[in-house]
């Protein structure tokens, strides 16, 4: 259960719900940044305004989640300089917390039950109702773990891990939805399995095995002016394809890094038609490719990369 206050009411604005919130979450070690609110109607209060492909889910940071921090009074200089009235926070190793992101709309209950069924149900543990009405599963980062990468496990479930930020409760959602705790109880620590899935090999649904993470080197900010960007997604998109993915496990992946990495962040229906044109290729299986062709695909992506960064 949370801490009382205790000693962040040197804050001046303690008495705001979200503040109180933030500091609770700071006091437990996660890592916090704010994140551009939205108004009654949905709309973001970042400066496009109702144009915002991405409403209330952007950070107000120069630098993303890579600006959160633990520290009460870095916290409270972000918020007071970059003011949001949504908060993010910074999963992984640095605050110690896996995200199991779970999209209804999507098919994620069903993919998240068929897993719990083969491999075993989640402990008690802290979760979250998304404004979207999705579901976040708290869980605890592994320690004997070197890394757990963010990658979509399956249609409608992300691990959100190292290089990934989500958005916290009590924020707000464009559609008129806040982001609410369900079960506040302490976080239970990551079943095996997930890490498993997250960092080797899963099934597709027509039985072949693939890897998980693709070598394709995405630049840290993809920028609209730089190569164009929905260019670099399609090539990334190519990538994941060329490793097995599928038409939705695809999409999701885009969507994460259109939020996290592209400023300005492209439209969802943008995400949606370079996904239809990376999915139209034939799927491969990265582990059955010679080391010889694997290398020189790591050449090419590196360039490609490079290309972007430029």
């Amino acid at each position: 259960m949370r801490r009382p206050l205790g000693s962040i009411d040197w804050f001046p604005g303690a008495e705001h719900q979200t503040l109180h919130e933030v500091f609770l979450m700071a006091e437990e070690g996660w890592q916090l940044y704010p994140i551009y609110g939205v108004d009654a109607d949905g709309v973001c209060a970042c400066p496009k305004g109702a144009t915002c492909p991405n409403p209330g889910k952007h950070p107000t940071t120069p630098h993303g989640f890579n600006d959160a921090s633990s520290d009460p009074k870095r916290i409270a200089e972000m918020f007071a300089r970059w003011p949001g009235d949504n908060v993010g926070h910074k999963t992984g190793r640095a605050s110690g917390t896996v995200i199991i992101d779970v999209d209804p709309r999507n098919g994620g209950m069903e993919t998240l039950g068929r897993m719990q069924a083969e491999h075993g149900y989640f402990p008690p543990t802290r979760l979250h109702v998304t404004g979207g009405g999705g579901f976040h599963y708290a869980l605890r980062y592994p320690e004997s773990v070197n890394k757990v990468p963010s990658r979509t496990i399956g249609p409608g479930v992300e691990v959100k891990a190292d290089g990934a930020g989500v958005v916290l409760p009590p924020s707000n959602h464009a559609s008129g939805g806040k982001y609410e705790v369900l079960v506040d109880a302490p976080l239970a620590p990551l079943p095996s399995w997930i890490v498993e899935m997250a960092r080797e090999l899963r099934v597709l649904a027509g039985g072949a095995e693939q890897p998980t993470e693709s070598r394709f080197k995405l630049p840290e900010r993809i920028y609209e002016t730089a190569s164009p960007r929905n260019r670099t997604l399609f090539d990334y998109g190519c990538s994941l394809r060329a490793h097995g993915w599928d038409h939705p496990a695809i999409l999701a992946e885009l969507r994460r890094v259109n939020a996290e990495r592209c400023l300005p962040p492209m439209s969802d229906y943008e995400l949606r038609k370079i996904a239809r044109s990376a999915a139209r290729y034939q799927p491969g299986n990265a582990l059955t490719v010679s080391p010889e062709v694997l290398a020189a695909v790591a050449y090419l992506e590196e360039r490609a990369g490079h290309r972007a960064k430029k």
